[in-house]
């Protein structure tokens, strides 16, 4: 008697089995809402209740789930800079906890550091990846997520009422999710970078470069804002300085030459009213007082350079500069507002993860392999740096996110000069070694093809 053949797809009990496996692979769920995590971490004000946990970050924290039950979550994801990242990120929560437990209200520095772990420790676990397809994706869900924030703010602030004052604010800059227009301006800056790198690697078309520079140079004039504008400029004039792209530089000094006698004979048409009174009116006159909030600015930062002169080790807590100060709000320069709160220890290891970027960028940019990555992340760092001198706490995940998709470039280098030096080796030892050749991608290697 010929015996029945057992395959797992004999019965319909065998094949609802397996459509089930294939309904729950985790691997085709987890990258889908990675990147629906990233898309939505431009959108702060999207979050379900008042405090600041977004539903950006909820499916961060399914994304990390999923990662863990799949057993991807790797133990150093920044591979060997992972123990200078920590290093630097235990610095700056020790000199937090300690100005804190001396301070008023030492209950406050456990949300501020699981706001800063979450943004600097947890999302290095779930976006750095050394995959250059994935990491290229990511990029694009940034950059797509800033462009879409930005088209819908421009919808309604050409053809929408905002009674609220949500999307735009009652001096009529563009504010859109953001919630504020320096904010939205500085994530443009941010932005701006990493779409120059997609157009210079050709990872993307130039119609949808265009058509994203278009949006969001606009965007940055709606907001009014002077630092934004300003960061914008330095994140690209690094980016092209690095690059020394000869093309885009004529490109650059065409669309100058163009721009300059259009808004000298048509700018207060075509330029938005609270652009014209903020920076226009300040560039023309050189009062630097004219350009918003810029005096009262200067008289928090004049009173944190008091507040740290007698604080250099060990600060008044975590949250607690609008507590002691006396106009209320928090100085808005990082620096300060960490040197104040958690002393210059904290101060140090906050800058340390910058840093590490920075160096690791410039070990990039020895390798002509590697410059175009070294611009970007030099590029994104530097404007982020720059950033932090006219902001609060930088713990929201769109501040954050691009340095990590700046430390995944460089992840995607680093691996790529690891595995040069064993394709090299193999490629000398030959076939008569005994070691084996290095597979192709297309089939077997040359010593193996014509064998059965």
């Amino acid at each position: 008697m010929t015996p029945i053949a057992r395959t797992s797809h004999a019965s319909p009990f065998g094949r609802l089995l397996t459509i089930r496996r294939r309904h729950f692979d985790l691997a085709a769920i987890e990258m889908p809402v990675t990147r629906l995590a990233i898309f939505f971490s431009v959108y702060p004000a999207l979050r379900p209740a008042d405090v600041f946990f977004t539903y950006s970050d909820i499916l961060f924290c399914l994304s990390a789930a999923l990662l863990l039950l799949m057993g991807r979550l790797r133990f150093a994801p920044l591979g060997p800079l992972t123990i200078p990242w920590m290093v630097g990120f235990v610095i700056f929560s020790c000199g937090m906890i300690v100005s804190s437990l001396l301070g008023n209200a030492p209950e406050r520095v456990l949300v501020v550091l699981g706001q800063y772990a979450f943004a600097y420790v947890l999302l290095a676990y779930i976006i750095v990846r050394t995959d250059e397809s994935i990491v290229d994706t990511f990029i694009k869900t940034f950059v797509l997520g800033t462009v879409c924030l930005n088209a819908y703010g421009l919808v309604i602030f050409f053809l929408g009422e905002d009674e609220t004052f949500r999307f735009v604010s009652g001096s009529g800059r563009l504010a859109s999710f953001m919630g504020n227009p320096n904010a939205n301006a500085n994530i443009i800056a941010l932005t701006l970078p990493l779409i120059l790198y997609l157009w210079f690697a050709g990872k993307w078309r130039f119609v949808y470069v265009l058509g994203s520079l278009a949006v969001l140079a606009y965007a940055l004039i709606a907001t009014s804002s002077v630092g934004g504008l300003l960061w914008s400029m330095a994140g690209v004039a690094v980016f092209i300085a690095l690059t020394i792209n000869w093309r885009v530089l004529v490109g650059l000094a065409i669309c100058v030459a163009i721009a300059i006698p259009l808004l000298d004979n048509y700018g207060p048409s075509i330029l938005p009213e609270a652009f014209q009174a903020r920076v226009l009116s300040a560039a023309q006159s050189g009062d630097m007082a004219q350009a918003g909030t810029f005096s009262y600015r200067m008289h928090l930062i004049h009173e944190a350079l008091d507040m740290v002169q007698d604080r250099l080790l060990v600060g008044i807590g975590a949250d607690q500069y609008r507590a002691q100060s006396g106009f209320g709000d928090p100085v808005h320069d990082m620096y300060l507002l960490l040197w104040a709160e958690g002393g210059l220890p904290a101060l140090i290891g906050w800058l340390m993860l910058p840093q590490i970027i920075i160096l690791t960028a410039l070990w990039a940019f020895a390798r002509p392999s590697g410059r175009l990555i070294a611009a970007t992340a030099l590029a994104v760092a530097a404007v982020f740096l720059l950033v932090a001198t006219g902001t609060t706490h930088m713990y929201g995940r769109f501040w954050v996110v691009p340095l990590h998709l700046c430390m995944a470039l460089l992840m995607v280098a680093w691996a790529a000069r690891r595995r040069q030096p064993a394709r090299a080796r193999a490629v000398r030892a030959g076939p008569g070694s005994g070691r084996p050749l290095p597979l192709r991608p297309d089939g077997p290697a040359p010593a193996l093809r014509g064998r059965s």
